[in-house]
């Protein structure tokens, strides 16, 4: 969303909110394939769920719109311009707070963003 070789965003978060209305078809799209996304993640947690590596009583479903709406939250400010230190550092917000709700163990520092 930040390389400095690369327009800033997404594209699927920018041309959906951009369309005109002869192109809400292209706006359809862009917002269906944003929520197949969405419910494979939430598959994704659905087996974390079962595999032990999330709590019984997770919500695989409302863990996955919590990622998605932050990435399209941090997708949307990088658009605007905000600095790539300061998605990092709300990145790094959203991971505690994501293990606080799931009791996901995460890495110490996502400093790495491979």
């Amino acid at each position: 969303m930040t390389r400095p070789d690369r327009p800033a965003g997404c594209l699927s978060i920018q041309g959906g909110t951009a369309c005109s209305g002869e192109n809400a078809a292209v706006a359809g799209f862009l917002a269906s394939s944003r929520l197949a996304g969405e419910l494979a993640l939430a598959d994704r947690f659905t087996r974390a769920v079962a595999e032990g590596d999330l709590p019984a009583d997770a919500d695989p479903a409302a863990l996955a719109r919590f990622v998605m709406s932050v990435t399209e939250g941090q997708a949307i400010h990088a658009a605007a311009g905000v600095a790539r230190e300061d998605l990092r550092q709300t990145a790094e917000i959203a991971l505690a707070g994501f293990a606080a709700v799931s009791g996901a163990r995460l890495p110490a520092s996502a400093d790495n963003p491979a």
